[in-house]
């Protein structure tokens, strides 16, 4: 996670909602923050969830969102930038 001047994001947060189960019906929100570094790790997320897995990144007032189908990829690595506009 990096800034428009390529500096790490401290604290940026990522938000992700897994559904799962019969249906769908049953749901997990996940959020984490960034390190010192802009560096995020999720694991353990299931490998078969019901739809890809949207994840929406937040520091301030800037929002990026972006897709992972865990069943594809299973160790994705994402670099995101965020930038105002």
């Amino acid at each position: 996670m990096r800034d428009g001047s390529d500096k790490p994001i401290y604290n940026a947060k990522i938000h992700v909602l897994i559904k799962y189960g019969f249906l769908g019906k049953r749901q997990t929100e996940l959020e984490v923050g960034t390190n010192s570094d802009g560096k995020a790790r999720v694991t353990g997320l299931p490998n078969m969830p019901k739809k890809p897995l949207e994840f929406t990144i937040k520091s301030g007032t800037v929002e990026k969102n972006i897709t992972d189908d865990p069943a594809d990829h299973c160790h994705a690595n994402f670099d995101v930038t965020l930038t105002v506009p």
